[in-house]
């Protein structure tokens, strides 16, 4: 399946965040070794509203809101890092449903696939770990909300005019 690139630009974003521990990363955040990290995030829908997460104040970039998600883990597919990620971030089962974007920073060290997908079980409980809380929001209060990473942002402008939801 072939996902829509958008064009990219460096962005100051702490998405890279996601991926701790699969790579060595430098101050900016970017690999240090050339390799490109791989992740993913979930795009979960109640209604009008989607779920979100703001990042756990011990951890850097911490209070930033995003989708849930993480890193690819070698060997790992696409939909299975999704299931084992949003167990691990919020204790839900979900079933992935398609990729629908994908966002690539400027240097192409790190690639993030947006997914839909449906919870089957459970309901949003954070890891304090790494998530503060998780909210679900409409569109127009995820733009509204302050520390909002901007590849998430940019999402929502594609999913707006792509009619993806």
């Amino acid at each position: 399946m072939v996902l829509p690139r958008p064009a990219t630009r460096h962005i100051a974003s702490p998405a890279f965040v996601l991926f701790r521990g699969m790579c060595r990363l430098d101050t900016d955040g970017r690999p240090v070794d050339g390799t490109t990290v791989r992740g993913v995030v979930a795009v979960l829908r109640r209604g009008a509203e989607i779920l979100m997460i703001q990042r756990a104040d011990g951890i850097k970039f911490g209070g930033a809101w995003c989708f849930p998600g993480g890193a690819i883990e070698p060997g790992e597919t696409s939909s299975a890092a999704l299931v084992r990620e949003l167990r691990e971030e919020l204790a839900l089962d979900v079933q992935p449903d398609r990729a629908v974007w994908r966002w690539v920073r400027e240097d192409g060290r790190l690639e993030i696939e947006w997914w839909l997908a449906d919870i089957v079980a459970g309901s949003p409980d954070p890891n304090p770990a790494e998530v503060q809380r998780a909210e679900w929001m409409t569109v127009r209060r995820i733009r509204e909300t302050r520390g909002v990473l901007e590849n998430n942002l940019e999402f929502l402008d594609y999913a707006e005019q792509t009619r993806v939801f």
